[in-house]
């Protein structure tokens, strides 16, 4: 390949940027309000894209051996938070890894009280377009980490949280689509037509169903 054709691919497209995303995310009940939610969505300060595994066993038939795959296996992935002054952000994520166990009686609760329906991953461009769209599917919260605190920290808190799913879906959107046509009806994007004024360099939109996402 030609310098000059790589060149040219980059002046097309670009190259996409690992700053530019939003996250949407319904979280199952809690006693939080919309406020709250919208200053969780706001404080989330880096996210990670889902990968795939193929769990595999070897099995030879007639000659080599061959590695054959018997498993999908989904790993969790990792979103950091800054807290607020308030502790809201950090109070958000207790109540809802405690709400999978109760603590009273020993017993797991019912797995559709503690799952969130879909969270939402939006690639964009500079242009706060999106280019590529995932949702997980029935998440919920498998770690909340530790946050170390010390006299000699001077450094904002923040908190990582880890999200358990049952699978994911994908779709690289093309510049004449403005809205995702995977085939769950779920992903698709229906932002207000009264979208509001960016405040600072965030954007914040809400769609139909009442869901909450910022643009960073």
């Amino acid at each position: 390949m030609k310098i000059s054709n790589f060149v040219s691919q980059i002046g097309e497209s670009g190259l996409a940027r690992s700053n530019r995303y939003t996250v949407e995310m319904a979280l199952p009940g809690t006693s939080y309000n919309t406020n709250q939610y919208r200053k969780m969505m706001l404080f989330c300060e880096a996210v990670q894209l889902p990968g795939l595994n193929v769990n595999t066993t070897p099995i030879r038939t007639f000659g080599e051996v061959r590695e054959m795959p018997y498993e999908m296996n989904y790993d969790p992935i990792t979103l950091s938070f800054y807290v607020d002054g308030n502790m809201i952000i950090k109070g958000i994520f207790d109540e809802w890894i405690l709400s999978v166990h109760n603590i009273n009686t020993r017993n797991f609760n019912y797995y559709s009280n503690y799952t969130s329906d879909l969270v939402k991953i939006f690639v964009e461009d500079l242009n706060n377009k999106p280019k590529y769209i995932v949702g997980l599917y029935e998440v919920y919260p498998k770690t909340v980490s530790q946050v170390q605190m010390g006299y000699d920290q001077k450094d904002v808190m923040k908190l990582s949280v880890s999200f358990a799913y049952k699978y994911w879906r994908s779709e690289v959107l093309n510049k004449s689509e403005p809205k995702p046509t995977l085939a769950s009806k779920k992903l698709e994007i229906t932002r207000s037509a009264q979208t509001p004024e960016p405040t600072s360099d965030v954007n914040s939109y809400v769609d139909a169903n009442g869901n909450i996402a910022f643009n960073y």
